[in-house]
């Protein structure tokens, strides 16, 4: 499972810590598992980290099968 972490407060850095229950967590398609994932990954998230438009992230999640 992909994380994500936004960081509201533009004024401060942020600072993450993450661990896995596992030296070998398995792999991860990212497309998938950051496009396609549920619950959803807010759009406002996803075109500020990817920097892209609503109408990719459509086409993105349309294009991986999608809605």
């Amino acid at each position: 499972m992909v994380h994500f972490l936004y960081n509201m407060d533009t004024a401060a850095p942020a600072v993450v810590l993450s661990g896995l229950n596992s030296q070998s967590p398995g792999a991860q398609l990212v497309p998938f598992s950051t496009f396609r994932t549920e619950p959803r990954v807010p759009d406002e998230v996803l075109k500020k980290a990817f920097k892209i438009n609503g109408q990719d992230v459509q086409r993105i999640q349309r294009n991986l099968g999608g809605s």
